[in-house]
């Protein structure tokens, strides 16, 4: 019996496709469909004879129906029969699986018919919605909805038809909602739960619980004799054996069969191991695959590789991904794979032993193609349990030796540099034994292997050396030993800076040489002289030369990968080098440069490639590539055949991929020259941009074969591409995507004799080509009956100033799986569709934008020309042959005459100048299943819809904008007795912007406007509508509404929005009007998002004057309201009448009239808003009503914003209160106030308002009234105000008199910046040592000009210090600050404008880096103050000053402040900041000056001054004697 899980991750059976094909599947669950739906299942009661493979696929031709089981079978059999929900469990590979799957198969037999069998591997899926999905599609339903509710929804209504389905859940491990799937408790749903829990299936539901027991011995021996080929006369040794491994096995048939399939053939020893390996409990089903290959003695070469590929990887730490050319290079090296002439078949060899170490469980795969191996089987490898080889181990040195002969193999990871310096081999290690090496070095400057190193490893064949430090990388310097490597086949080396590498050159047996992110100063001519066959360089940078000078001189290589390198110094091949390399690269066969995997044969992606190499090996790298993208060529060729890749037979056929750019001279791609080769036949993709010369695709006749593969094609900004892109003889079967931009002297795209071919056409778009006329290029010849593009889904065209029509008339269209239609910004286009029978019933986003002249969606001609002819002849045919419309390639219909209807009539209709007369409304009549419509910059509509139009559609998203000429939505026509409509009934989203002759929803052409008829959008959740000047709507229901925007909208009608009629029943509306409002909840509690804004509402939810049972609950989410002028109240009815239990975030902006934010209506508890924002609101004098009356407090004993973290008030100049208790804000992170003049003091202390524990940032700005932000004294209270505030910014306040008492109530603030306020005389009062602030580390204090002290006493008694952390202290334009404070860790002083300040520093020596001081006439510096650590100083205009600039002031700003989080741009006045800048030619000489002298070394400054000493004195010296003399002389006269 074969395994109970599924190999495959999701394995879905569908029962229409495998056991009742001939059922109909539908999605919509109406009457009519149901009765159509039971009469097709009645009239395909006979089953199909293909559907017998289906079933057939289902039945394992290994089953066996043990005896043991044949109760469980029928027990199971019949409770799919009546049983909803059955549960089968047992233990983990005990067959459950397989059961299930032969009971579906005998329901079948007994024809026991599901319509429906889904069958879901649970433990494969990732969440419950991929189930659904599942699930949904096999019963062909669509889920798009993101609220798991509605998922759930749509499934149950698709099951509500009265179709037998069968879920099966297999491999459940975990509780699973089977009623959240959408499966109801129903006779036709019955569902199947596999677990191994029985537990599992009680909670699930299941009502029938069948548990399936262990086989017995009997059956066991059966089901292992029958796998592993023996019989009841094989010998008793094997019986014996095979016996005792069957109750190894202890009757799970998913651990027999795998077992015995390992053993069938196998000798007795090797039963005997597998035995073993069993009674030791170390099951693994992929350790017994394992063993199989890799413990059993084997004659098979392919085998022998695959152990010692497995040798290889387990030398890689446990769970390493190992990448395929990692053991293609260490496997070759070694000659593991055999030697062959050709690298390629070496690859192969690899590949090949890796599908059987993976089938074997040894290692895994990931989508890379990496492998890594089995950790159990990794273990054991390492363990020698496997007998592979010896492993000895030595911290993080691994020496893997052979068993038979003993060759070393060794791996060392993460080595020191240091140990490079020793004797790396371990003992009993020889080093002439050492056949493979592998190193990853820990290093982080240079590394220097010893010279000895390598002399005695003479049979090195393999050597990989990489370093861990990937940037910057590492210096290496080879040493002169590796002239000793004589055998050395392989080396790689990853992540060095290598220098000179001209060393390589003498290892003549060197075949593979790898760099990867190295450093090279240049690739040496050496290199040419060895035999390579592969040569990788990646992600390294060569100093100079063009390595492609010594690569094409390698005559003996086979492969190059050349990928991201950079040369610092590169020049392109000169004309002797040409000469001698004329015939380079003939052996190469496998090349990979700059692009592309390196799984891809052939690949050339590098720039200048033309100019890098010779041009033979440019013209050989190209003739053979399969993926070719060449980016400005300096060569003059003006095309790729003939003049690069001559043409003959299969001329470039192994091409899948082409780009070409900026080739500035290239004219086409083919030039055919009368000469009809083969040409791109295996070309898939083809990209061409910034082609300035380019005229043709091709030039001549069309090759043979030529883009007969093409399955994309882009093509940008081709200037002068003209005429047809493709024309005719041009086979095009396989064309998917079309891509072209900017294609400007374009005409048309696809000549009318090609279009049959387009039958896999997908997308097509266009865009900015201004010369195209027509799609198709239809002329005078015959006309085709082919239908054109039967599978295109998106078409988008932009900017085609001259485009008239998107298909021709003259011939017959199939576009009925088009989807996405997108049209903007062509002029010329008035129509798409030229009848409404053309609009693809498949369509579902539409958007048409900036047309000026367009009309309408189709030509409404029926009465001047009913095109009956060929159109009912189509339909007929389409019907007939739905089915094959799909798959078909090409389809042809001939054409025939009715009804006196030729072509030339059609001509006639196609190509007159102005259409047919047409109404002016949007007519997609026919597009039920449009979903999406998006208009912009329409100018000729005056409606959308008709109203039969509109009551038929499945539109789910409506987007209008700057329609101008637009009236009403939809036009009432004969319906205009009517007051309520079902319109638009699945519409989601309606968005209409910028309509400004827009009036209402319904209306009649060249009548009045129906203002009163009822809308009714139960689908809408999203209403947005801007600038509509006449709009207006006097009722609307809406259901589901979830945001609704209403944006200068001034005739919008309805006032309050409450006022709006309310959906109450299919048969009743009713206005807000009732007395038990409690019925409003569910239609007020699906709206998330409101934003009015310019409207002249007085309020916005109202229900004034009525008797109120119970409360209105709003579910809104987020509220913006702007621009307001009448609006007083946003709530108005009786007391806490209204409830917003779920407002996250509320943005009031100029709503001038406002007084309170919350009155008394409003249940004063938001238990979920967290933003709060008020902004221009000048009337505001409360945001939350005081309630007077003591017994409506006990209302809300809650906090009225429990989760309010910010909140702002700007502009509310009346504002006189903030909040009335702390304990309202417990959360309130963050309080900004700005220009509240009335508000005098912030927190009161009342109701220990002060008290806010979460408050980290609190900014007050142009509060002009405010004198207090506490309002008394602090001294009785135990705990800070503000225990958690960090940030305090106050500017501008002129009455502010004091500052919070800040150690008391704000003990960890970290950031101080006052600003503005000119009656503050001291910062920081004496009492209560409320100047110790121990977190403090920024303190700003600007235009304080009645600021005396910062501490109000004398700190010098002070045992610690007021600041300790303080490391920024800016004062700017103090006038009157007379003292300074100590700062013993101050790090950077900025003093300007302190004409009154006379000592600088207080205290000891501070730590002060940086300094800038400007306009301190009085202030000094202490004698005992040196300033030692100042590394930065500007000093301007402070005469009494004995410091010097040290640094310019542009210097400071630019280079130093940013590390403190300083601008003085902002900081300084403009003033100052200009003059300082001006001062810095003035400081310069003296930095200059100071620098020079400050910079000196020690040792030399003592020198220096007594050179000085020594002039000075000599100076002295000779001026004293020349005194003498003269007064000698004066003497001797006398």
């Amino acid at each position: 019996m074969s395994s109970d899980s599924s190999n495959n991750s999701k394995k879905v059976i569908n029962l229409v496709a495998a056991l009742c094909r001939g059922f109909k599947r539908t999605v919509t669950v109406d009457d009519e469909t149901e009765k159509q739906h039971k009469s097709s299942a009645i009239e395909s009661a006979e089953r199909p004879p293909h559907l017998l493979v289906g079933v057939e696929s289902l039945r394992s031709q290994d089953f066996i129906p043990f005896k043991s089981r044949s109760l469980t079978y029928n027990q199971l059999f019949e409770s799919l029969e009546c049983n909803y929900r059955i549960g089968l469990y047992g233990v983990k590979g005990i067959g459950k699986t397989t059961l299930a799957k032969e009971v579906i198969v005998k329901l079948y037999d007994e024809s026991i018919k599901f319509d429906h069998i889904i069958f879901i591997t649970v433990s494969k899926v990732s969440h419950m919605k991929e189930i659904q999905d599942i699930i949904a599609g096999e019963l062909g339903v669509t889920l798009k909805e993101e609220n798991e509710w509605e998922r759930t929804e749509t499934i149950m209504k698709r099951l509500r038809n009265g179709e037998r389905v069968l879920l099966i859940l297999d491999d459940v491990k975990e509780n699973i909602n089977i009623q959240e799937l959408g499966f109801p408790f129903r006779d036709n749903c019955k569902v199947l739960v596999i677990s191994y829990s029985k537990i599992l299936c009680n909670s699930m539901g299941c009502k029938r619980l069948i548990q399936l027991e262990k086989l017995s011995k009997g059956d066991a021996w059966m089901l292992f004799k029958k796998h592993v080929g023996i019989s009841d006369n094989s010998s008793l040794d094997v019986q014996h054996m095979g016996r005792k491994i069957t109750k190894a096995c202890e009757g799970l048939p998913n651990k027999i069969v795998v077992t015995a399939s390992v053993l069938k053939g196998r000798p007795l020893e090797d039963w005997v191991k597998i035995f073993i390996t069993l009674e030791k409990d170390r099951y693994d089903e992929g350790l017994i695959k394992a063993y199989a290959v890799l413990k059993f003695s084997h004659d098979d070469s392919n085998v022998k590789k695959a152990q010692s590929l497995c040798f290889l990887l387990c030398m890689f730490p446990q769970n390493i991904q190992v990448s395929i050319e990692m053991l293609v290079r260490l496997g070759t090296g070694m000659g593991i794979f055999g030697e062959t002439e050709k690298y390629s078949d070496l690859r192969s060899e690899v590949l090949k032993i890796k599908s059987i170490l993976i089938d074997s469980c040894v290692c895994f795969e990931d989508e890379g193609g990496d492998v890594r191996m089995n950790d159990l089987i990794w273990r054991m490898s390492r363990n020698n349990e496997f007998e592979l080889c010896r492993i000895r181990q030595s911290k993080n040195k691994w020496v893997f030796s052979t068993i038979e002969n003993n060759i070393h193999y060794l791996y060392y990871n993460d080595l020191l540099v240091e140990e490079l310096e020793m004797d790396l081999l371990p003992n009993g290690c020889e080093c002439t034994k050492v056949e493979m090496l592998l190193i990853n070095v820990e290093a982080s400057n240079y590394v220097e292997v010893l010279d000895a190193f390598f002399e005695k490893m003479t049979r090195l064949k393999v050597m990989s050396l990489s370093s861990n430090n990937f940037h910057p990388t590492i210096a290496l310097k080879l040493p002169s030993s590796l002239r000793s490597l004589t055998n050395i086949r392989s080396l790689i080396l990853s992540h060095w800076k290598l220098g000179d590498i001209s060393i390589l050159g003498v290892l003549q047996s060197l075949d593979t040489l790898d760099f990867d992110d190295c450093s090279l100063y240049e690739f040496p001519k050496a290199i040419s002289t060895l035999k390579l066959r592969l040569l990788s360089l990646k992600r390294c940078q060569i100093e100079r030369n063009n390595p492609f000078e010594v690569i094409e001189r390698c005559l003996s290589l086979q492969e190059l990968y050349y990928k991201d390198n950079k040369v610092s110094i590169l020049d392109g091949i000169n004309e002797a080098e040409e000469n001698v390399q004329s015939g380079t690269f003939l052996t190469l066969n496998r090349y990979n440069l700059q692009g592309g995997k390196d799984s891809t044969s052939k690949c050339v992606c590098l720039p200048n490639i033309d100019v890098l190499i010779s041009e033979a090996a440019f013209k050989y790298l190209v003739r053979g590539a399969q993926i070719l993208h060449l980016k400005e060529m300096k060569r003059g060729w003006r095309n790729l055949i003939p003049e690069i890749v001559p043409m003959g037979d299969e001329c470039m056929g192994d091409l899948v991929e082409l780009g070409l750019e900026s080739c500035l001279k290239v004219e086409c791609l083919v030039n055919t020259q009368h000469n009809k080769s083969s040409v791109f036949s295996k070309l898939g993709e083809l990209k061409l941009s910034n082609m300035d010369s380019l005229k043709e695709l091709c030039i001549g006749d069309i090759p043979l074969d030529f883009l007969e593969s093409l399955k994309s094609i882009s093509i940008e900004h081709c200037a002068h591409l003209q005429g047809i892109l493709f024309k005719k003889n041009t086979n095009l079967s396989h064309l998917k995507s079309v891509n072209l931009i900017d294609c400007q002297q374009l005409t048309f795209i696809f000549q009318l004799s090609i279009v049959q071919s387009l039958a896999l056409l997908e997308e097509l778009r266009i865009g900015e080509c201004k010369l195209l006329t027509n799609i198709i290029e239809d002329g005078n010849g015959p006309k085709s009956n082919v239908l054109i593009f039967p599978k295109l889904k998106t078409l988008e065209v932009e900017g085609c100033d001259q485009l008239e029509c998107i298909l021709p008339l003259t011939f017959p269209r199939d576009i009925m799986l088009l989807q996405n239609l997108k049209i903007s910004k062509c002029p010329k286009l008035k129509y798409i569709f030229y009848e409404e029978e053309d609009i693809p019933m498949s369509l579902q986003k539409v958007e048409l934008c900036d047309m000026s002249n367009f009309f309408n969606i189709s030509i409404e001609s029926y009465s001047l020309f009913k095109r009956s002819s060929s159109r009912n002849y189509f339909k007929a045919k389409q019907k007939q042959y739905a089915t094959k419309l799909r798959s078909a390639s090409s389809i042809k219909i001939l054409e025939e005459e009715e009804d006196g209807v030729n072509d030339h009539q059609i001509s006639l209709i196609s190509s007159s100048k102005s259409p047919p007369p047409q109404s002016q409304g949007l007519n997609i009549l026919v597009v039920r299943n449009i979903k999406q419509l998006v208009l912009k910059d329409l100018h000729k509509i005056k409606y959308l819809f008709t109203l039969s139009t509109a009551s038929s559609m499945m539109l789910e998203i409506l987007i209008i904008d700057s329609c101008r000429e637009l009236k009403h939505i939809i036009d009432i026509g004969d319906g205009r007795e009517g007051k309520n409509f079902d319109v638009l009934l699945k519409l989601k989203e309606l968005s209409i912007s910028w309509c400004i002759e827009l009036e209402c929803m319904f209306g009649l052409m060249g009548d009045q406007n129906f203002n009163e008829i009822h809308i009714h959008l139960p689908s809408l959740k999203k209403l947005n509508l801007q600038n509509l000047l006449k709009f207006s709507i006097s009722s609307m229901t809406w259901i589901y509404l979830k945001e609704f925007v209403l944006v200068q909208c001034p005739d919008f009608s309805v006032n309050p929005i409450s006022n709006m009629m309310i959906h109450l029943d299919s048969n009743k509306l009713v206005r807000t009007t009732i007395e038990d409002i409690r019925e409003m909840d569910k239609h007020f509690l699906s709206l998330e998002t409101l934003t009015i804004e310019n409207y002249k509402a007085e309020n916005i939810f109202c229900v004034s004057g009525v008797k109120i049972i119970g409360q209105v609950r709003l579910g809104l989410q987020c509220l913006q309201l702007r621009n307001l002028p009448s609006m007083l109240y946003i709530c108005v009815g009786p007391l806490s009448s209204f409830i917003f239990q779920n407002l996250n975030k509320i943005q009031i902006t100029g709503c001038s009239k406002l007084r309170v934010l919350f009155p008394t209506s409003v249940l004063r508890y938001l238990p979920e808003l967290e933003v709060l924002e008020i902004q221009d609101c000048n009337e505001l004098k409360q945001i939350i009503e005081k309630d007077t009356d003591l017994k409506n407090n006990l209302l809300s004993p809650k906090p009225c914003f429990p989760k309010l973290e910010v909140l702002v008030v700007k502009d509310c100049y009346n504002l006189k209160c903030l909040i009335h208790e702390s304990s309202d804000v417990p959360k309130v992170k963050t309080i900004r106030i700005e220009r509240c003049a009335m508000l005098q003091v912030m927190f009161t202390a009342s109701n220990n308002l002060r008290y806010l524990p979460e408050l980290k940032n609190l900014e007050i700005k142009q509060c002009w009234g405010l004198e207090k932000i506490t309002e008394e004294d602090h001294i009785n209270f135990l705990q800070p105000c503000f225990p958690k505030l960090e940030v305090l910014v106050i500017k501008e306040c002129y009455s502010l008199k004091n500052l919070i008492n800040a150690s008391n109530d704000a003990p960890n603030i970290q950031k101080i910046r006052i600003e503005g306020c000119a009656m503050l005389q001291v910062m920081f009062p004496s009492s209560n040592n409320s100047r110790f602030l121990p977190e403090l580390k920024h303190l700003e204090i600007k235009q304080c000009r009645g600021l005396e002290k910062i501490t109000e006493e004398d700190h010098r008694n002070s045992l610690q210090p007021l600041f300790p952390k303080l490391e920024v202290l800016v004062v700017n334009e103090c006038s009157y600050l007379k003292s300074m404070i100590n700062v013993p860790n101050l790090e950077l002083l900025i003093i300007i404008g302190a004409n009154e300040l006379q000592v600088l520093m207080e205290g000891g020596e501070p730590r002060l880096k940086v300094l800038i001081c400007s306009q301190l006439s009085r202030a000094t510096l202490k004698q005992r103050i040196l300033l030692k650590n100042i590394r930065h100083c500007f000093v301007h205009n402070c005469p009494k000053l004995s410091l010097k600039p040290t640094a310019t002031f542009k210097e400071i700003k630019e280079k130093v402040l940013h590390e403190f989080d300083i601008d003085l741009q902002i900081l300084l006045s403009e003033q100052h900041y200009k003059e300082l800048v001006q001062v810095d030619e003035i400081v310069q000489s003296n930095v200059a000056q100071t620098v020079s002298w400050n910079y000196l070394p020690p040792s030399k400054l003592g020198l220096h001054k007594m050179c000085w000493l020594f002039v000075f004195a000599t100076v002295f010296i000779c001026g004293m004697l020349v005194v003498a003399r003269e007064m000698m002389i004066v003497f001797a006269g006398s």
